[in-house]
């Protein structure tokens, strides 16, 4: 009986590996004006993206020196958390209330979305009185990295497909 591939966690091609690496770390720099401009009106905000930007540093390096199929899931994982991060910030960008619990208010000023869209999703633990200014560098800088995210997603998600298809025609 053979193991199957992906529990032998082989390794990635650098052809793979290293477009990754740069992609994972343009997309944590894209995030470092956002930290500046988010710091004193959205701390909770700003904490999270901290810590998820500083998480694709290792995994950039990792993707760089010596790709594997783990890596590669890993930061697919962490892309697909930051896209999911960036589909909720993008309802509270274009809504101007939510329906939240009774006595909680849920205003946050983005102003660069539809107004009058009820989010279906509470963003009471984030975005309470918080006044996030998107002005039109950060509003590009959102959807750019957003967009990077979901290319690392299938550009990660190709190379494991790579790998085992590859390593599949190797056994024997």
């Amino acid at each position: 009986m053979t193991t199957p591939v992906l529990l032998t966690n082989p390794n990635v091609e650098h052809r793979f590996g290293r477009p990754l690496a740069v992609l994972s770390l343009v997309c944590s720099l894209a995030h470092i004006p956002l930290l500046s401009t988010h710091f004193t009106s959205a701390p909770v905000v700003t904490a999270v993206m901290a810590v998820l930007a500083l998480a694709c540093i290792p995994c950039a390096r990792k993707l760089w020196a010596a790709p594997t199929t783990q890596d590669c899931v890993v930061a697919a994982a962490l892309a697909a958390a930051m896209v999911g991060l960036h589909l909720i910030l993008a309802l509270s960008m274009s809504a101007d209330e939510y329906d939240v619990p009774a006595g909680l208010s849920a205003h946050v000023h983005h102003q660069i979305g539809s107004a009058g869209v009820q989010s279906p999703v509470p963003m009471a633990a984030t975005a309470i009185h918080q006044h996030m200014p998107m002005n039109p560098v950060v509003a590009l800088l959102f959807y750019t990295a957003t967009a990077l995210a979901v290319l690392q997603i299938v550009f990660n998600v190709a190379a494991v497909l790579s790998t085992v298809a590859a390593a599949k025609t190797d056994q024997p």
